[in-house]
């Protein structure tokens, strides 16, 4: 019969020490194609298209005041000029 220090002693040593810098399965950190790509501009393009317009236009109007050019492409995207 064993005691509780032995099941304890047991199971703390089979336990694997955590690894400091694991990748995720399925990810090969070497080749681009690996990368995920996100498109976020085309994300924040068709969040605004299904906007409902108040809301695209305070969004819109938010971003131009701190990137200008960019509100700019959004809108030129958007079919807003």
């Amino acid at each position: 019969m064993s005691s509780y220090s032995d099941s304890y002693r047991n199971a703390k040593n089979t336990q694997s020490k955590p690894a400091t810098s694991q990748t995720p399965v399925g990810i090969d950190p070497v080749t681009k194609e690996a990368q995920i790509k996100v498109d976020g501009f085309g994300q924040v393009i068709a969040l605004l298209e299904v906007a409902d317009p108040s809301f695209r236009d305070s969004l819109i109007n938010r971003i131009a005041a701190k990137d200008p050019q960019l509100a700019r492409q959004i809108r030129s995207t958007l079919g807003m000029n």
